[in-house]
């Protein structure tokens, strides 16, 4: 069962790539636990608050992006056809960006919320609004990231060059 090949790898190389696989899920999840707690002592000796919202964000991770993490990290070790290997690379760039945008979001909300308390008004429409369109203009960005690279050519052509 070890030396035979499947698919273009040998048993070894599957059963060394679960392990991989698992080492990193438990490496991420101890570094996940360390990481935080050594967070929230340091954020109880600070004054504001942003500590707080990024130890929220880390919170919030799912498993599915260290799942997706670990697989992308095995996955390099095995020899996979082209056209699984740029599935794999799609579904972590689209999973990332988007834990990107959530964390770009939570920002967003954060320093909105600083900049109404120090000007006086903290539940202004115009830092709604200002939000809403911060946040929009992030999420374009990041749509046509993700459209370039799977792809798709995001930028304007002028057909009159010279």
């Amino acid at each position: 069962f070890m030396d035979a090949a499947y698919f273009g790898n040998t048993g070894r190389r599957y059963v060394i790539a679960i392990i991989i696989f698992f080492l990193l899920l438990i490496g991420l999840k101890i570094f996940k636990i360390y990481i935080i707690s050594y967070l929230k002592k340091l954020s109880k000796k600070t004054k504001n608050d942003l500590d707080d919202v990024v130890i929220e964000f880390i919170e919030s991770i799912p498993w599915l992006f260290y799942i997706i993490f670990s697989l992308f990290f095995t996955s390099r070790y095995l020899v996979l056809t082209s056209e699984i290997d740029k599935i794999i690379n799609y579904v972590v760039l689209i999973v990332s960006v988007f834990f990107l945008l959530k964390a770009m979001h939570r920002a967003v909300d954060y320093f909105i919320k600083i900049y109404g308390e120090r000007s006086g008004e903290p539940n202004s429409p115009l830092s709604g609004v200002m939000s809403k369109l911060i946040k929009i203009v992030i999420w374009i960005i990041a749509l046509l990231l993700v459209l370039s690279n799977l792809g798709f050519n995001s930028t304007p052509y002028n057909k009159l060059q010279p």
